[in-house]
């Protein structure tokens, strides 16, 4: 339960891939014409500092990281795809916070350990973070619907292509999100 504990951070962080970033006053840096929340970049920074102290991108990887998941958000918002704040709500619900409780109520020690520690996690998180206990729930919201979101549109690029996942999906994934980049980067859809 541990390693699931780590990997969902992992996958947070994941929510957590070059040009010139500007600022914009509207909360918002523009890079290659991808408009990156100053909120997400100052909390990937605290997820970065907190979790892989081995590991500190440059404020270029970080924004080329951030861009790359922005674009996605952004293209399973105009095709519809990204759920509601509710749905993911209810997903995250199911997913994740069912299945610890779960494990909090088992009588294995073990168990119970693993789904204490990882609740810790996510409460050091939080902390590290400088959220409240409910903007950290609505951070972790917000991050369940932009996987699910992006989850979806890999689905979505996988049919309109005919593939299924498997071995060729990713590199097809990869050169559509690509292409999404060079549109931001021209300014505009191509």
């Amino acid at each position: 339960m541990k390693k699931f504990g780590l990997l969902l951070v992992a996958l947070l962080l994941a929510l957590a891939s070059g040009g010139c970033a500007a600022k914009d006053t509207s909360g918002y840096i523009d890079y290659n014409g991808v408009q990156i929340p100053n909120e997400d970049i100052e909390n990937m920074r605290h997820l970065y500092t907190y979790n892989d102290a081995l590991f500190t991108p440059s404020e270029e990887q970080l924004l080329e990281s951030l861009a790359w998941l922005q674009v996605q958000y952004d293209e399973a918002e105009r095709l519809g795809l990204m759920p509601s704040k509710a749905e993911a709500e209810k997903s995250y619900q199911e997913q994740v916070i069912k299945p610890v409780m779960q494990e909090l109520a088992k009588d294995d020690p073990g168990a119970h350990e693993s789904a204490l520690y990882y609740l810790m996690l996510l409460q050091e998180q939080g902390e590290q973070l400088g959220l409240s206990h409910d903007e950290y729930c609505d951070f972790l919201v917000r991050q369940w619907q932009q996987i699910m979101g992006m989850t979806a549109l890999h689905q979505y690029v996988l049919s309109q292509t005919g593939h299924t996942p498997g071995e060729l999906s990713d590199d097809v994934y990869s050169d559509y999100v690509e292409q999404l980049l060079a549109q931001a980067a021209q300014g505009g859809e191509a």
